[in-house]
């Protein structure tokens, strides 16, 4: 038994923030390896600065279609710069609420495309994790509301193939103490998103059984 995880996104997937130590997609292919005690070998498709619009638009380059239909399991963390990108242009809270719709359609899309990659692959069967949301900057006007719209929009994405990982719950408690000081996550916050990551995995039965 191998298993491929194909690692999809922004600077969080990157790991931006983990000085001296890898992020959660290094970490979380760790733990994988560790409980199912089988090989894996780990694919990363990201940048950071990377939007919903981006991320569709890098979905038609050969080697990241190769490296999701090799996949076994996808991670995307997505939508922070979607978000972050409007609040530059305007935080008025119509433009805000056009923003959702976007990314909504975006997470559609993303989805849809996966699924036909992997339609025509030898690996038909597989996981997509959807990495939620924290709230990196708490004074910023309608922030909150908009954090929790972008997660729900995830959410509304799930599945028996794609799961919502909430990390929002476990930032808003831990605050500052999870976050570099960029607002990135820090090695403790890029922990918990690998850990928050792993508790949803269903690997085992799906892929292992």
């Amino acid at each position: 038994m191998h298993l491929s995880y194909t690692a999809l996104g922004d600077s969080l997937t990157v790991g931006i923030g983990a000085v001296h130590s890898p992020g959660f997609v290094k970490r979380y292919a760790g733990m994988i390896e560790q409980a199912y005690k089988v090989p894996l070998t780990l694919h990363i498709k990201a940048k950071a600065g990377l939007t919903s619009t981006q991320l569709l638009e890098m979905l038609s380059r050969a080697n990241v279609r190769k490296a999701i239909a090799e996949a076994d399991l996808i991670t995307i963390t997505i939508g922070g710069n979607d978000l972050i990108q409007t609040y530059r242009y305007s935080n008025h809270f119509n433009t805000l609420e056009d923003s959702v719709q976007r990314f909504t359609n975006n997470m559609q899309r993303i989805l849809a495309e996966i699924a036909s990659i992997k339609t025509y692959s030898y690996k038909p069967k597989y996981t997509v994790q959807l990495i939620g949301l924290y709230n990196p900057i708490p004074n910023v006007p309608y922030s909150h509301y908009f954090i929790n719209q972008y997660n729900n929009v995830l959410r509304r994405c799930t599945n028996r193939i794609v799961a919502y990982v909430d990390i929002y719950t476990k930032f808003d408690q831990g605050g500052h103490y999870l976050l570099s000081h960029d607002f990135h996550p820090n090695s403790r916050g890029y922990q918990i998103i690998a850990e928050q990551a792993f508790k949803k995995l269903g690997l085992r039965d799906q892929l292992c059984g």
